[in-house]
């Protein structure tokens, strides 16, 4: 596992990922927003409905 450019823990993915003994391995890793469909459709006929009048 790296962190901040440096190797801070080796082993088997899953030795690496079910007990991991460097900090960062325990904190859950950073994720991006999940688009949500229905807002997206709506934000999209909002805008076809200004572009019709």
């Amino acid at each position: 596992m790296l962190y901040r450019d440096d190797i801070v823990e080796t082993g088997a993915a899953a030795q690496v990922t079910e007990g991991p003994e460097h900090a960062r391995g325990r904190r859950p890793p950073p994720t991006a927003p999940v688009p949500d469909p229905g807002r997206r459709a709506w934000r999209r006929a909002e805008r076809l409905k200004e572009t019709a009048a």
